[in-house]
């Protein structure tokens, strides 16, 4: 995968769960798919991703990249947790460290395995120590370029992870595992 250029598959917010398949499929064959996302259901009906966990786990557990920042809300973050728990096999990606509420993140990470935790749009240092600490084998590394710097999100998780074992699990082996299918 070094070297390819990758990405995920966008689903139109509109589209019902019926399309839904018809609409993914032709992607998810593709190499350069790696995953579905980044789907950003409105404040508040967080529960609408269900369609798209139900797709990725018929096709054996798709990894699915959600927005974790505003518009985003907690009780959001606490249904993306229950929809977790409902699908095991979808390693399902909550982005930018769950926004405002990157510690209650952290918390839902703890009881669901499949519960990814991308580190971008850190606010704070200490949000991603705790990630990392507490959860090591969720933690992504990403930068959510092009709004954020890639080096100074690399910097954030190198002065907040010191054990560099756990810093190698953030920057590489933990995508490698959940995205090499």
């Amino acid at each position: 995968m070094r070297g390819a250029v990758v990405g995920f598959v966008s689903v139109p917010s509109a589209l019902s769960a019926e399309r839904l398949g018809e609409w993914v499929e032709p992607y998810l064959s593709r190499p350069d798919i790696l995953g579905i996302g980044e789907v950003t259901p409105p404040p508040g009906q967080a529960a609408r991703l269900d369609p798209v966990l139900s797709l990725s786990a018929d096709h054996g557990g798709v990894p699915v990249l959600v927005h974790g920042f505003a518009p985003n809300t907690l009780d959001d973050l606490r249904t993306y947790a229950e929809l977790a728990a409902r699908y095991p096999s979808v390693p399902l990606v909550v982005g930018a460290l769950g926004g405002l509420h990157a510690l209650d993140l952290v918390e839902l990470a703890m009881e669901r395995s499949n519960l990814f935790i991308d580190l971008s749009s850190a606010l704070q240092v200490f949000a991603v120590t705790a990630a990392a600490h507490e959860v090591p084998d969720q933690c992504l590394f990403g930068s959510n370029t092009p709004y954020g710097d890639v080096v100074a999100a690399r910097h954030t998780v190198e002065a907040a992870i010191a054990d560099r074992g756990v810093r190698t699990l953030v920057l590489e082996d933990n995508f490698q595992r959940i995205f090499s299918g």
